[in-house]
């Protein structure tokens, strides 16, 4: 281990870093785990197929998913719904949590 690099882990190890990064350490693992690993797999099977009779997920890559939802009227209808539902959502969240004062 070369001396420069002994002096930065030196550095880190007084000046809390190390400690930082040890307290964060379960809180980035949990994140992973239950927002970013969830998000990839619904993104990666949105663009997967199912088969007609067994309605299993087939593996090969289509966009009839997502066209699918430009294309019906009900599930137009339901995603103009559900992005409404999520604005009026933020905007009363961001209302209440605006401080006053």
């Amino acid at each position: 281990m070369s001396a420069l690099r002994l002096r930065h882990l030196r550095y880190a190890y007084h000046s809390g870093l190390l400690t930082g990064l040890l307290f964060a350490t379960p809180a980035v693992f949990l994140l992973l785990l239950f927002l970013i690993l969830p998000v990839f797999l619904v993104a990666s099977y949105s663009v997967y197929s199912t088969d007609p009779i067994t309605s299993l997920i087939q593996p090969d890559f289509t966009l009839a998913n997502y066209a699918r939802i430009v294309s019906s009227p009900v599930y137009r209808r339901l995603f103009l719904r559900s992005l409404e539902i999520a604005s009026v959502s933020t905007v009363v969240a961001l209302l209440l949590a605006y401080p006053i004062g």
